[in-house]
């Protein structure tokens, strides 16, 4: 078994976030009005699956390591588990990245609460009476120093 965990660290007073991932999904981030998905600069993986020799022994692209990010008044963060990326329809389509962004975009100015409602029942559409198999955990934040 593993776990893949997602932590950040914002410092309120100048915006800058730092974050750092063991195997997460990639974290939506609304800056100048447009939602994108950051860019891994490592992979890292999941904790748990290897022990510390082993985790010693990887490639330095496969290590965690810390992620910054400026944020400026209004720009959001939106970071999420797999859940919601691979919630798959009577098809065997996946709700997948593009759909993700779409429902960001369709709510840009809301707030969280509203953000994570909007990309639930995106999800609920998409997949409709499919029974869910995994977690759709998300949170969602907008910087207001």
């Amino acid at each position: 078994m593993f776990v893949t965990v997602w932590l950040g660290i914002l410092e309120i007073s100048s915006g800058k976030l730092t974050f750092a991932d063991a195997g997460h999904e990639r974290m939506a981030l609304l800056q100048g009005g447009e939602w994108k998905l950051m860019e891994k600069v490592h992979t890292g993986f999941g904790l748990g699956l290897f022990d510390h020799e082993e985790a010693l022994m990887l490639p330095e692209r496969c290590r965690i390591v810390d992620q910054e990010v400026v944020l400026k008044p209004r720009d959001a963060i939106f970071q999420y588990t797999d859940g919601v990326t691979e919630a798959t329809n009577s098809d065997k389509e996946l709700f997948h990245e593009d759909r993700l962004l779409d429902a960001l975009k369709s709510s840009s100015s809301a707030s969280p609460k509203i953000l994570i409602e909007n990309v639930h029942s995106a999800i609920h559409d998409f997949v409709k009476d499919e029974p869910q198999f995994d977690d759709t955990t998300m949170l969602g934040m907008i910087y207001k120093p």
